[in-house]
C-alpha cells in the first residue's frame, strides 16, 4: 500500500554522481484547480502546474508519473494534511490507468488522523475494495480517546465492526481506564474483551495496572493481571511486582518482581529479579550488576543466574563497552562464563573508528574462534561523509575465511547540492563473477530552485528534500556490457496551488526556532506550546535523536554533536545546524 514511501526510500538510501546544471521544467499559465493528470505514458510531459506567489501559496504535490506505467495522486486538506493518496498501474491492453491501490484520510484542526482507510482495486468488479479502516478521536490534549478497527465485508461491499477501544484519562494526559471491544457477528453487537485500570503517583508515575478480561457467563469483569510500581525519593523506580490472579483461590499470586538499585548520579547500579513459586513466595532468578566509568558511561554488566544447588550467583554474561573522549562507543565485547574453567570465554567484538566530525566511518563485527583462540571476522562497515554531514558512500563487506579476504556485499553513493539536497543516489552489489562492484540501479534528482519545503506540501516529507523537487531519472544497469543503460526512466513530479496566506491565518501554526545555528540549546517560537505538542529531531540518516514533550519554549541541545539535523512538530519540519 505504502509505495510511494518505499519509492522514496528507496533511492534516499541508494546513491551516485550529482548533475551540476539541474533541468528547469517549462511553465504553463497559472490555474486554479488541482490537476489530476489523465496523460498516457506515450503523451505526458513533464510541464509542473503552480501558481508564482511565494508569499501566498503553497506547493501540493499533485501526482507523480514514471514510465514504469505508474501515477501516484494525493489531495491534501486546508492545512496540508494529505487526504488522498491513490496509485495506478497502466493498462496497455485498454489505453487507460486501472487503480492498484488508495488510501483515504481526514485529519482534525490540530493535525491528529482522525482516519483512515485502505482500499485494493479489485479487477473482477473494477471497483475499490477495502481492506482496513480506522477512526480514531482525541481529547484537548492530543490523547487518544477513541479507535475503531474495521474489516471489509465482501457480501454487502462496506466496512463491518472489528474491535473498539475507549481511553479515560486523568488530567488530560495520564490514561486511567482502557476498554476494548470485539464485533459478535451472531448478535450483530460489540461485546467487552478486556479492560486495563491505571493509577498513578502524586509524581505522574505509574503506580498500579490491573488487567481484566470479560467473562460472558458472568457478565462481569474478571482479575487477570496486575503490576504494582515503588519509587525512591528521586521517583526512580525501586520495585517492581507483577501478579496473576488465582480463580481457585480468588488470590493475587506472585508471578516476576524486579529490585533496582542506583547511585548517587541516579545510574541504575543493580537489577535483581524474582520468580513466583507454588508456593507463593518470590525466588531469585537474575541478578545484573552494571558498572560506569567517571564521565557515567555504562563500560561493564554482568549478567548473573541463580544456582538453586548451591544457593549462589553464577554469572553467565558480559558486556564491555569502551568509549572515546566524546563519549562514543569504540568498541564492546561480549563473553560467556566457562563453568568447567571458571572463567570467561570471548563470543562477538564490535570495534569502531570515528572521524574528526564524530561521524562513525570504520565498523567491523568479530566473532571469537574457540578452536584457534583467535577472533575471526566477519562483516565491516565502511560509511564516508561530505562536510555537512552527509553520508556520501556506505559500503559492507564479509569475511572470506578461506581466503582471508574481505568480499563486498553493497554499495551505495550519494551526492547533494549545496542546498543538502539529495541529487543522486546508486547502489552497486558485488558480481562474484567480475569480481568487482555491479550495479543495480541509480536516481538522478532534478529540483527548481525557486521553491523550498516550507512552499511544498509534500507527504510523506522526504528527509533530504528542501526545493521542490521536479523529477527522477532512474537508470538500471546492464549486465551484459556492466554499464549503465543510457534511456532512463522518468518519474514527472506535478504540483498545483493552494492559498496558504489564509490557512497561515487561520491556523496559526508557524514554528520559529532561534539561535540556528545552535551549540547548547534551541528557543522554539510556538503559538500552541500550551497543547501536548512533541519537538522531535532526526539525523540525516533518519534516526530519531531527540523527542521532548514542550513543557517550555528551551530546548537542551548539548548531548546532540555536531551536523545537520531535521526537526518536526506536527506536520511541519525544518532545517537545525549544530555547531560545537
Amino acid at each position: 500500500m505504502k509505495t510511494f514511501v518505499f519509492f522514496l526510500a528507496l533511492f534516499f538510501s541508494i546513491s551516485l554522481i550529482a548533475q551540476e546544471n539541474p533541468v528547469q521544467s517549462i511553465r504553463p499559465q497559472d490555474i486554479s484547480q488541482p490537476l489530476i493528470h489523465t496523460s498516457t505514458p506515450q503523451t505526458k510531459s513533464g510541464i509542473v502546474y503552480k501558481k508564482y506567489n511565494p508569499s501566498s501559496y503553497k506547493i501540493k504535490l499533485d501526482s507523480i508519473v514514471s514510465e514504469e506505467l505508474v501515477k501516484y495522486v494525493y489531495e491534501f486538506d486546508q492545512n496540508g494534511y494529505k487526504t488522498l493518496e491513490i496509485s495506478y498501474k497502466w493498462d496497455n491492453a485498454n489505453n487507460k490507468w486501472v487503480g492498484n491501490y488508495k488510501n483515504v484520510y481526514t485529519h482534525d484542526d490540530r493535525g491528529n488522523t482522525t482516519m483512515e482507510a485502505y482500499y485494493s482495486w479489485d479487477n473482477s468488479t473494477n471497483n475499490w475494495k477495502g481492506i482496513d479502516k480506522q477512526e480514531r478521536g482525541f481529547n484537548s490534549a492530543n490523547m487518544l480517546t477513541l479507535k475503531i478497527d474495521y474489516n471489509w465485508d465482501n457480501s454487502s461491499n462496506d466496512w463491518i465492526y472489528f474491535t473498539k477501544s475507549t481511553y479515560q484519562y486523568e488530567k488530560d494526559t495520564l490514561e486511567t481506564e482502557n476498554i476494548k471491544y470485539t464485533w459478535d457477528s451472531n448478535t450483530n453487537q460489540l461485546v467487552p474483551f478486556r479492560k486495563i485500570v491505571h493509577s498513578y503517583t502524586e509524581q505522574g508515575l505509574d503506580s498500579i495496572s490491573i488487567f481484566y478480561f470479560w467473562s460472558t457467563s458472568a457478565s462481569n469483569w474478571v482479575n487477570r493481571t496486575k503490576n504494582e510500581y515503588t519509587y525512591d525519593k528521586d521517583n526512580n523506580l525501586i520495585s517492581y511486582k507483577a501478579f496473576n490472579w488465582d480463580s481457585n483461590t480468588n488470590t493475587w499470586t506472585k508471578s516476576i518482581r524486579n529490585e533496582f538499585t542506583y547511585d548517587a548520579e541516579g545510574k541504575n547500579t543493580l537489577k535483581i529479579t524474582y520468580h513466583g513459586t507454588n508456593g507463593n513466595t518470590w525466588l531469585y532468578q537474575e541478578k545484573k550488576e552494571i558498572y560506569y566509568d567517571e564521565i557515567q558511561k555504562n563500560t561493564t554488566t554482568i549478567t548473573y543466574s541463580w544456582d538453586l544447588n548451591t544457593s549462589h550467583w553464577i554469572p553467565y554474561h558480559k558486556k564491555e563497552t569502551t568509549y572515546n573522549q566524546n563519549g562514543q562507543v569504540t568498541s564492546n565485547i561480549e563473553s560467556s562464563w566457562d563453568t568447567n574453567t571458571n572463567s570467561w570465554v570471548y563470543i562477538r567484538k564490535n570495534e569502531y573508528k570515528i572521524d574528526n566530525n564524530s561521524n562513525y566511518t570504520i565498523s567491523i563485527h568479530y566473532l571469537w574462534d574457540t578452536a584457534k583462540n583467535e577472533w575471526k571476522p566477519q562483516n565491516k562497515t565502511l560509511t564516508d561523509y561530505d562536510q555537512n554531514g552527509l553520508r556520501t558512500l556506505y559500503v559492507n563487506y564479509f569475511w572470506n575465511n578461506n581466503l582471508k579476504v574481505w568480499y563486498g556485499d553493497l554499495m551505495k553513493k550519494n551526492s547533494y547540492d549545496q542546498f543538502t539536497n539529495l541529487t543522486s543516489s546508486t547502489n552497486f552489489t558485488w558480481n562474484s563473477q567480475i569480481n568487482g562492484w555491479a550495479g543495480n540501479v541509480k536516481f538522478s534528482l532534478y529540483y527548481n530552485y525557486n521553491y523550498d519545503y516550507q512552499q511544498l506540501f509534500y507527504e510523506p516529507i522526504p528527509i533530504y528534500i528542501f526545493k521542490e523537487l521536479d523529477s527522477a531519472y532512474k537508470y538500471l544497469w546492464d549486465n551484459t556490457t556492466n554499464t549503465w543503460k543510457t534511456v532512463p526512466i522518468i518519474y514527472r513530479y506535478y504540483y498545483s496551488a493552494r492559498n496558504a496566506s489564509s490557512m497561515i491565518t487561520q491556523n496559526n501554526h508557524g514554528i520559529y526556532i532561534y539561535p540556528n545555528p545552535a551549540r547548547d540549546y534551541i528557543i522554539i517560537s510556538h503559538p500552541q506550546l500550551q497543547r501536548k505538542t512533541y519537538f522531535e529531531i532526526f539525523d540525516l540518516q533518519g534516526k530519531k535523536v531527540l523527542s521532548r514533550l514542550i513543557t517550555s519554549p528551551r530546548i537542551d541541545i548539548s548531548a546532540l554533536h555536531k551536523g545537520i539535523y531535521i526537526y518536526r512538530v506536527g506536520n511541519q519540519r525544518g532545517k537545525l545546524i549544530i555547531i560545537k
